[in-house]
């Protein structure tokens, strides 16, 4: 199965890119996804509220995404122990859910494929570029956080140098979603082929 790490900093648009490459029959895996899903098993959430404590619980004792989520972004070591945790278990299941993938290619959306380095099972990366001032925009428009809110999360991820440098293709976001449309249907045809070399 050929594999396409779809990826971009927050706020560059990869929700909507994944949108339209389902829209072609593509099979997407969203690895932010799977992790929402893990943090709801209560095997898995349990682990991660032992390790951190009530803090992050509601006024119920359950895990709080939000707050754990306000947590890794301002404390470094929170957040690569959460990773280092999670990683693993989101990679298995990427890996099954590639196993059994119809389409002719696979979008596999990893936020931190350059953070944590490139996965041995994406052939190919594409990253989302957008200029660090519409990031900001776009997120404390979307999830009405502050600037210095907005800033911290950026600081937490790669630089856009950084991820623009692991890229085999590059979609700059910063025009309408009709345009971005336009050239996701244009890399579908390009990794078709792609994909078909591939089985040769």
């Amino acid at each position: 199965m050929y594999v396409v790490g779809l990826t971009g900093g927050i706020g560059s648009g990869k929700s909507a890119a994944a949108r339209f490459f389902k829209e072609l029959n593509i099979t997407v895996i969203d690895a932010d996804e799977i992790a929402k899903h893990l943090l709801n098993e209560p095997n898995i959430s349990q682990v991660v509220i032992d390790h951190f404590g009530p803090k992050i619980c509601d006024k119920h004792g359950a895990l709080n995404r939000y707050t754990l989520r306000d947590l890794i972004f301002t404390d470094a070591i929170a957040r690569h122990w959460l990773e280092d945790f999670l990683h693993p278990q989101i990679r298995e299941r990427i890996i099954k859910l590639i196993d059994s993938s119809p389409s002719p290619y696979t979008i596999v959306v990893i936020p931190l494929l350059v953070e944590t380095q490139k996965e041995n099972y994406v052939n190919r990366i594409l990253v989302l570029d957008v200029p660090e001032s519409t990031q900001i925009s776009r997120i404390t428009q979307r999830d009405g956080i502050t600037l210095d809110e907005a800033q911290l999360i950026l600081a937490a991820q790669a630089s856009r140098k950084t991820r623009l440098g692991f890229a085999d293709d590059v979609i700059e976001n910063v025009d309408t979603l009709a345009t971005l449309k336009n050239k996701i249907h244009g890399l579908h045809d390009y990794y078709l082929q792609i994909a078909r070399q591939k089985k040769k």
